[in-house]
């Protein structure tokens, strides 16, 4: 029988894998641009918030540095791509981080009350 950790890293690591959709991300800043990626793990969150020192934007860019993925499952950022990232669009940022959170049903804002 397994234990109860056990059950919970195999639930976790057989979590779906979602997108959304970031136009202005796409090749005319135009067309679909499908951003896929699974819900965080509590390390990463974790890393995230730490990372940002208290920044909410901060985090968002954290989060989708470490989360977003294309169709194969590649990572489209490397960790060193986080400070070039908090340079763009806010609006489309904020969004792919709130999907990447909503999937763990942890928005920021919770991340950062805990």
């Amino acid at each position: 029988m397994a234990s109860i950790l056990e059950r919970a890293l195999q639930r976790f690591a057989d979590r779906p894998t979602m997108n959304v959709n970031v136009p202005e991300w796409g090749v005319d800043g135009k067309s679909d641009f499908l951003v896929y990626f699974q819900a965080p793990s509590l390390m990463v969150i974790s890393q995230a918030r730490r990372d940002a020192k208290g920044d909410d934007l901060a985090q968002m860019a954290g989060i989708v540095t470490r989360c977003a993925m294309n169709e194969k499952g590649e990572k489209l950022f490397s960790p060193l791509d986080y400070k070039q990232l908090m340079l763009t669009d806010p609006g489309s940022v904020s969004r792919v981080a709130s999907a990447i959170m909503s999937a763990s049903s942890l928005s920021v804002a919770d991340a950062e009350k805990n």
